[in-house]
Protein backbone atom coordinates (compact mmCIF):
# COMPACT_ATOMS: atom_id res chain seq x y z
CA UNK A 1 0.00 0.00 0.00
CA UNK A 2 2.85 2.36 0.90
CA UNK A 3 4.54 1.70 -2.45
CA UNK A 4 1.26 2.43 -4.25
CA UNK A 5 0.99 5.79 -2.49
CA UNK A 6 4.57 6.64 -3.43
CA UNK A 7 3.91 5.68 -7.04
CA UNK A 8 0.73 7.80 -7.10
CA UNK A 9 2.66 10.78 -5.72
CA UNK A 10 5.37 10.36 -8.35
CA UNK A 11 2.78 10.19 -11.13
CA UNK A 12 1.14 13.39 -9.88
CA UNK A 13 4.49 15.19 -9.73
CA UNK A 14 5.36 13.98 -13.23
CA UNK A 15 1.97 15.11 -14.51
CA UNK A 16 2.46 18.53 -12.93
CA UNK A 17 5.88 18.92 -14.51
CA UNK A 18 4.56 17.87 -17.92
CA UNK A 19 1.38 19.92 -17.84
CA UNK A 20 3.08 23.07 -16.55
CA UNK A 21 4.55 23.51 -20.01
CA UNK A 22 1.13 23.63 -21.66
CA UNK A 23 1.13 26.25 -24.36
CA UNK A 24 -1.39 28.30 -26.22
CA UNK A 25 -2.17 27.46 -29.85
CA UNK A 26 -3.54 29.91 -32.39
CA UNK A 27 -6.58 28.20 -33.97
CA UNK A 28 -7.91 31.20 -35.91
CA UNK A 29 -5.10 33.36 -37.28
CA UNK A 30 -6.66 36.36 -38.97
CA UNK A 31 -4.87 39.73 -39.01
CA UNK A 32 -6.67 42.36 -36.88
CA UNK A 33 -9.47 39.91 -36.02
CA UNK A 34 -11.31 41.23 -32.96
CA UNK A 35 -13.18 38.54 -31.00
CA UNK A 36 -15.91 40.26 -29.02
CA UNK A 37 -17.61 37.33 -27.33
CA UNK A 38 -17.84 33.53 -27.16
CA UNK A 39 -20.82 31.38 -26.13
CA UNK A 40 -21.63 27.66 -25.89
CA UNK A 41 -24.73 26.02 -27.32
CA UNK A 42 -24.94 22.28 -26.73
CA UNK A 43 -21.77 20.69 -28.09
CA UNK A 44 -21.02 23.75 -30.23
CA UNK A 45 -18.99 26.85 -29.38
CA UNK A 46 -19.72 30.09 -31.22
CA UNK A 47 -17.44 33.12 -31.50
CA UNK A 48 -18.54 36.57 -32.66
CA UNK A 49 -15.86 38.61 -34.41
CA UNK A 50 -15.24 41.81 -36.33
CA UNK A 51 -12.54 43.31 -38.49
CA UNK A 52 -11.66 46.94 -38.99
CA UNK A 53 -13.62 49.40 -36.87
CA UNK A 54 -16.53 47.06 -36.16
CA UNK A 55 -17.69 47.33 -39.76
CA UNK A 56 -17.54 43.66 -40.81
CA UNK A 57 -18.88 41.02 -38.46
CA UNK A 58 -18.74 37.25 -38.65
CA UNK A 59 -19.75 34.24 -36.56
CA UNK A 60 -17.50 31.19 -36.26
CA UNK A 61 -18.40 27.76 -34.86
CA UNK A 62 -16.37 24.90 -33.40
CA UNK A 63 -17.71 21.39 -32.86
CA UNK A 64 -14.48 19.88 -31.49
CA UNK A 65 -14.02 21.88 -28.26
CA UNK A 66 -12.32 24.81 -29.96
CA UNK A 67 -9.59 22.93 -31.82
CA UNK A 68 -10.89 23.94 -35.25
CA UNK A 69 -13.38 26.56 -36.43
CA UNK A 70 -15.48 27.23 -39.50
CA UNK A 71 -17.31 30.31 -40.70
CA UNK A 72 -21.07 30.26 -40.14
CA UNK A 73 -23.20 31.19 -43.13
CA UNK A 74 -25.87 33.22 -41.34
CA UNK A 75 -27.27 34.57 -44.60
CA UNK A 76 -26.63 38.18 -43.56
CA UNK A 77 -23.83 40.69 -43.98
CA UNK A 78 -23.57 42.21 -40.52
CA UNK A 79 -21.50 44.86 -38.83
CA UNK A 80 -19.11 43.84 -36.08
CA UNK A 81 -20.33 41.52 -33.35
CA UNK A 82 -20.47 43.20 -29.95
CA UNK A 83 -22.23 40.71 -27.62
CA UNK A 84 -23.49 37.11 -27.45
CA UNK A 85 -25.69 34.90 -25.25
CA UNK A 86 -27.35 31.49 -25.51
CA UNK A 87 -29.90 29.26 -23.79
CA UNK A 88 -30.94 25.79 -24.96
CA UNK A 89 -30.90 25.93 -28.79
CA UNK A 90 -31.30 29.71 -28.94
CA UNK A 91 -28.29 31.85 -29.81
CA UNK A 92 -28.31 35.67 -29.66
CA UNK A 93 -25.72 37.83 -31.41
CA UNK A 94 -25.69 41.59 -30.88
CA UNK A 95 -24.21 43.63 -33.73
CA UNK A 96 -22.65 47.07 -33.83
CA UNK A 97 -25.34 48.65 -35.99
CA UNK A 98 -27.54 45.94 -37.56
CA UNK A 99 -29.61 44.76 -34.63
CA UNK A 100 -29.96 41.27 -33.18
CA UNK A 101 -28.95 38.14 -35.08
CA UNK A 102 -30.79 35.10 -33.69
CA UNK A 103 -30.85 31.33 -34.21
CA UNK A 104 -33.49 29.03 -32.71
CA UNK A 105 -31.90 25.76 -33.88
CA UNK A 106 -28.33 25.84 -32.51
CA UNK A 107 -26.94 27.81 -35.41
CA UNK A 108 -28.43 25.99 -38.40
CA UNK A 109 -30.62 28.94 -39.51
CA UNK A 110 -30.66 32.61 -38.57
CA UNK A 111 -32.92 35.68 -38.56
CA UNK A 112 -32.05 39.35 -38.11
CA UNK A 113 -34.20 41.64 -35.95
CA UNK A 114 -33.58 45.39 -35.91
CA UNK A 115 -36.38 46.00 -33.36
CA UNK A 116 -37.68 48.70 -35.69
CA UNK A 117 -34.61 50.90 -35.13
CA UNK A 118 -32.28 52.12 -37.87
CA UNK A 119 -28.65 51.16 -37.17
CA UNK A 120 -29.48 49.47 -33.92
CA UNK A 121 -26.49 48.51 -31.79
CA UNK A 122 -26.87 45.68 -29.26
CA UNK A 123 -24.05 46.03 -26.73
CA UNK A 124 -25.10 43.64 -23.95
CA UNK A 125 -27.17 40.45 -23.84
CA UNK A 126 -28.39 38.27 -20.97
CA UNK A 127 -30.85 35.37 -20.72
CA UNK A 128 -32.96 34.63 -17.64
CA UNK A 129 -35.59 31.98 -16.95
CA UNK A 130 -37.15 30.02 -19.78
CA UNK A 131 -38.17 32.89 -22.03
CA UNK A 132 -36.71 36.27 -21.05
CA UNK A 133 -33.85 37.99 -22.86
CA UNK A 134 -32.38 41.33 -21.79
CA UNK A 135 -30.61 43.64 -24.26
CA UNK A 136 -28.67 46.85 -23.75
CA UNK A 137 -29.06 48.88 -26.95
CA UNK A 138 -28.17 52.31 -28.32
CA UNK A 139 -31.75 53.55 -28.55
CA UNK A 140 -34.48 54.95 -26.31
CA UNK A 141 -34.05 54.01 -22.66
CA UNK A 142 -31.17 51.75 -23.60
CA UNK A 143 -32.67 48.71 -21.89
CA UNK A 144 -35.02 46.30 -23.69
CA UNK A 145 -36.68 43.07 -22.55
CA UNK A 146 -38.17 40.20 -24.50
CA UNK A 147 -40.48 37.78 -22.71
CA UNK A 148 -40.84 35.44 -25.71
CA UNK A 149 -37.24 34.31 -26.30
CA UNK A 150 -36.27 37.30 -28.43
CA UNK A 151 -39.06 37.51 -30.98
CA UNK A 152 -40.61 40.76 -29.68
CA UNK A 153 -39.16 43.47 -27.45
CA UNK A 154 -40.31 46.22 -25.09
CA UNK A 155 -38.30 49.09 -23.61
CA UNK A 156 -37.67 49.26 -19.87
CA UNK A 157 -37.47 52.49 -17.91
CA UNK A 158 -34.99 52.12 -15.06
CA UNK A 159 -33.86 54.57 -12.38
CA UNK A 160 -30.73 56.67 -12.81
CA UNK A 161 -28.87 54.27 -10.53
CA UNK A 162 -29.36 51.50 -13.09
CA UNK A 163 -28.07 51.84 -16.63
CA UNK A 164 -25.78 50.41 -19.28
CA UNK A 165 -26.15 46.78 -18.22
CA UNK A 166 -23.62 44.79 -20.23
CA UNK A 167 -22.77 41.67 -18.22
CA UNK A 168 -25.13 39.19 -16.57
CA UNK A 169 -25.34 36.28 -14.14
CA UNK A 170 -28.49 34.17 -14.05
CA UNK A 171 -29.03 32.41 -10.70
CA UNK A 172 -32.02 30.61 -9.17
CA UNK A 173 -34.41 33.39 -8.14
CA UNK A 174 -31.94 36.14 -9.02
CA UNK A 175 -30.92 37.78 -12.29
CA UNK A 176 -27.87 40.00 -11.74
CA UNK A 177 -26.31 42.54 -14.04
CA UNK A 178 -23.21 44.68 -13.98
CA UNK A 179 -23.46 48.15 -15.44
CA UNK A 180 -22.17 51.68 -15.31
CA UNK A 181 -23.07 52.09 -11.63
CA UNK A 182 -22.45 48.60 -10.30
CA UNK A 183 -24.77 45.66 -9.69
CA UNK A 184 -28.49 45.59 -10.42
CA UNK A 185 -30.82 42.82 -9.22
CA UNK A 186 -34.03 41.42 -10.66
CA UNK A 187 -36.08 38.73 -8.91
CA UNK A 188 -38.54 38.33 -11.79
CA UNK A 189 -36.25 37.54 -14.76
CA UNK A 190 -35.48 41.11 -15.75
CA UNK A 191 -38.94 42.68 -15.61
CA UNK A 192 -38.20 44.86 -12.57
CA UNK A 193 -34.82 45.94 -11.22
CA UNK A 194 -33.33 47.39 -8.05
CA UNK A 195 -29.83 48.68 -7.37
CA UNK A 196 -27.68 46.76 -4.93
CA UNK A 197 -25.70 48.76 -2.36
CA UNK A 198 -22.38 48.16 -4.13
CA UNK A 199 -20.44 49.05 -0.98
CA UNK A 200 -16.68 48.68 -1.13
CA UNK A 201 -16.25 49.42 -4.84
CA UNK A 202 -13.92 52.18 -6.00
CA UNK A 203 -15.67 55.01 -7.82
CA UNK A 204 -14.79 57.26 -10.72
CA UNK A 205 -14.80 61.03 -10.07
CA UNK A 206 -18.34 61.14 -11.49
CA UNK A 207 -19.51 58.51 -8.98
CA UNK A 208 -19.82 55.66 -11.45
CA UNK A 209 -18.64 52.13 -10.65
CA UNK A 210 -18.47 50.53 -14.10
CA UNK A 211 -18.33 46.77 -14.56
CA UNK A 212 -17.50 44.92 -17.76
CA UNK A 213 -17.71 41.38 -16.33
CA UNK A 214 -19.46 39.55 -13.48
CA UNK A 215 -19.50 35.83 -12.62
CA UNK A 216 -20.93 33.71 -9.81
CA UNK A 217 -18.44 31.17 -8.47
CA UNK A 218 -18.05 29.29 -5.17
CA UNK A 219 -20.99 31.18 -3.60
CA UNK A 220 -19.44 34.54 -4.43
CA UNK A 221 -20.19 37.14 -7.08
CA UNK A 222 -16.96 38.20 -8.80
CA UNK A 223 -16.85 41.56 -10.57
CA UNK A 224 -14.24 43.30 -12.68
CA UNK A 225 -14.30 47.00 -11.78
CA UNK A 226 -11.82 49.89 -11.76
CA UNK A 227 -8.30 48.44 -11.65
CA UNK A 228 -9.40 45.51 -9.48
CA UNK A 229 -11.36 42.30 -9.23
CA UNK A 230 -13.85 42.21 -6.34
CA UNK A 231 -16.07 39.55 -4.83
CA UNK A 232 -19.32 39.73 -2.89
CA UNK A 233 -20.98 37.12 -0.67
CA UNK A 234 -24.33 38.94 -0.61
CA UNK A 235 -25.05 39.36 -4.35
CA UNK A 236 -23.52 42.81 -4.72
CA UNK A 237 -24.38 44.71 -1.56
CA UNK A 238 -20.88 44.52 -0.09
CA UNK A 239 -17.68 43.92 -2.03
CA UNK A 240 -14.13 43.02 -1.04
CA UNK A 241 -11.17 43.52 -3.36
CA UNK A 242 -9.28 40.35 -4.26
CA UNK A 243 -5.51 40.27 -4.31
CA UNK A 244 -5.02 41.16 -7.97
CA UNK A 245 -1.67 42.97 -8.04
CA UNK A 246 -1.75 44.33 -11.59
CA UNK A 247 -1.36 47.71 -13.21
CA UNK A 248 -1.36 49.24 -16.67
CA UNK A 249 -4.52 47.55 -17.90
CA UNK A 250 -7.85 48.95 -19.04
CA UNK A 251 -10.51 46.60 -17.62
CA UNK A 252 -11.45 43.00 -16.84
CA UNK A 253 -13.45 41.61 -19.74
CA UNK A 254 -14.73 38.15 -18.74
CA UNK A 255 -14.65 35.29 -16.25
CA UNK A 256 -15.02 31.54 -16.66
CA UNK A 257 -14.43 28.58 -14.36
CA UNK A 258 -13.27 24.97 -14.53
CA UNK A 259 -13.14 22.81 -11.44
CA UNK A 260 -11.84 24.88 -8.53
CA UNK A 261 -10.19 27.40 -10.83
CA UNK A 262 -11.55 30.79 -11.85
CA UNK A 263 -10.06 32.46 -14.92
CA UNK A 264 -10.23 36.16 -15.76
CA UNK A 265 -9.35 37.97 -18.98
CA UNK A 266 -7.94 41.47 -19.12
CA UNK A 267 -7.92 44.13 -21.82
CA UNK A 268 -4.41 45.55 -21.52
CA UNK A 269 -3.14 48.98 -22.49
CA UNK A 270 -0.94 49.55 -25.50
CA UNK A 271 2.61 48.46 -24.78
CA UNK A 272 1.65 46.78 -21.50
CA UNK A 273 3.45 43.65 -20.33
CA UNK A 274 0.54 42.79 -18.02
CA UNK A 275 -0.86 39.28 -18.39
CA UNK A 276 -4.14 39.14 -20.29
CA UNK A 277 -5.27 35.84 -18.71
CA UNK A 278 -5.24 35.26 -14.93
CA UNK A 279 -6.18 32.30 -12.75
CA UNK A 280 -7.03 31.83 -9.09
CA UNK A 281 -7.57 28.55 -7.27
CA UNK A 282 -8.35 30.15 -3.89
CA UNK A 283 -11.19 32.59 -4.61
CA UNK A 284 -8.93 35.51 -5.44
CA UNK A 285 -6.52 35.32 -2.52
CA UNK A 286 -3.84 34.80 -5.18
CA UNK A 287 -3.95 35.32 -8.94
CA UNK A 288 -1.29 33.93 -11.28
CA UNK A 289 -0.33 34.64 -14.85
CA UNK A 290 -2.03 32.07 -17.08
CA UNK A 291 -0.69 33.51 -20.32
CA UNK A 292 2.93 32.33 -20.10
CA UNK A 293 4.00 30.82 -23.40
CA UNK A 294 1.06 32.80 -24.70
CA UNK A 295 -0.13 34.99 -27.49
CA UNK A 296 0.86 38.51 -28.51
CA UNK A 297 -1.43 41.49 -28.64
CA UNK A 298 -3.18 43.88 -26.33
CA UNK A 299 -5.43 41.69 -24.33
CA UNK A 300 -8.26 39.21 -24.32
CA UNK A 301 -11.94 40.08 -24.72
CA UNK A 302 -13.63 36.71 -24.05
CA UNK A 303 -12.95 33.36 -22.38
CA UNK A 304 -14.78 30.05 -22.63
CA UNK A 305 -14.13 26.53 -21.36
CA UNK A 306 -14.70 23.27 -23.25
CA UNK A 307 -14.13 19.85 -21.74
CA UNK A 308 -10.42 19.93 -22.48
CA UNK A 309 -9.45 23.50 -23.39
CA UNK A 310 -9.49 27.08 -22.20
CA UNK A 311 -10.46 29.24 -25.18
CA UNK A 312 -9.43 32.90 -25.48
CA UNK A 313 -10.75 35.44 -27.96
CA UNK A 314 -8.23 38.24 -28.38
CA UNK A 315 -8.46 41.87 -29.42
CA UNK A 316 -6.27 41.64 -32.50
CA UNK A 317 -4.99 38.11 -32.91
CA UNK A 318 -7.93 35.77 -33.37
CA UNK A 319 -8.69 32.76 -31.14
CA UNK A 320 -6.22 30.79 -29.05
CA UNK A 321 -6.67 27.62 -26.97
CA UNK A 322 -4.71 26.02 -24.15
CA UNK A 323 -5.18 22.52 -22.72
CA UNK A 324 -6.80 22.60 -19.31
CA UNK A 325 -4.45 21.26 -16.68
CA UNK A 326 -6.99 18.79 -15.39
CA UNK A 327 -4.59 17.13 -13.01
CA UNK A 328 -5.08 19.94 -10.51
CA UNK A 329 -8.60 21.23 -11.22
CA UNK A 330 -10.02 19.25 -8.32
CA UNK A 331 -7.20 17.14 -6.97
CA UNK A 332 -8.18 14.74 -4.18
CA UNK A 333 -5.60 12.36 -2.78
Amino acid sequence: MKNKKILLSLLIILSCCTQSFSQWTNVINFPTLFVADITKCGNKIFAGTSTGILNAGQVYVSEDEGQSWSLVNTGFNISGVFSMASRDNFIYVGTYQDGLLMSTDAGDTWTLNDMGVWRLGVFGLGVSGDNNVFAYINHGTGQNLSTDKGYTWSPLTLTNSLYQFQTFADLPGRFLSGGRKGIGLSTNNGVNWSAQSNNGLDSNPDGTKPMKAIYYFNDKLFAGCINKIYHSSDFGNNFTATNMLLNNFEYVTSFVSAGNKLFASVNTSSGSSTSAVLMTANDGADWINYQENGFPGRGVRALEVSNDYLIAGTNQNGIWIRPLEKFDLNLII
